[in-house]
């Protein structure tokens, strides 16, 4: 989900969605007014009661699609923030040094108990397990393999 509406962003940031929302309406009643004015002039209009229907009406038909706009980029807004929040809660990461036993492999945790490397590391993060047997083990317990 991608933002399109970087100042409207900035603006619900800092003020909030009311205060951007009616700013954001002031400049559309300001600039049917000035774009009014413009083609009012161009066009050489003179009655006061058509501008006047103009000026009043041209919000009228600008504002909803931008309002909906505007609300629309607070609904992604909040939706990425709510998945960042949920992402963030199910983060488990490893950080710092682990002691690890030279011998055994087992990793000592907070409590100063010694744990299974394999069980440690489940708990302290998603990783799962599955194991297996490399070829150097197999040898060391198996003896060397007989193949034709």
């Amino acid at each position: 989900m991608t933002l399109r509406h970087p100042f409207a962003y900035r603006v619900m940031e800092r003020f909030g969605v009311i205060p951007a929302l009616l700013f954001q309406t002031s400049l559309i009643c300001l600039l049917s007014v000035s774009v009014t004015a413009l083609v009012l002039d161009h066009f050489g209009v003179q009655e006061t009661g058509v501008a006047l229907a103009l000026a009043f009406f041209c919000p009228a038909i600008i504002a909803p699609p931008a309002t909906y706009s505007f609300l629309k980029v607070h609904h992604q807004m909040a939706e990425q923030k709510r998945q960042l929040q949920t992402a963030l809660a199910e983060v488990k990461e490893l950080k710092g040094l682990l002691p690890i036993c030279a011998s055994c492999k087992k990793i000592r945790d907070d409590d100063g108990y010694w744990n299974q490397i394999e069980h440690y590391i489940t708990v302290h993060s998603n990783a799962e397990f599955t194991h297996s047997i490399c070829p150097d083990c197999r040898v060391s317990i198996y003896g060397p393999s007989r193949s034709a």
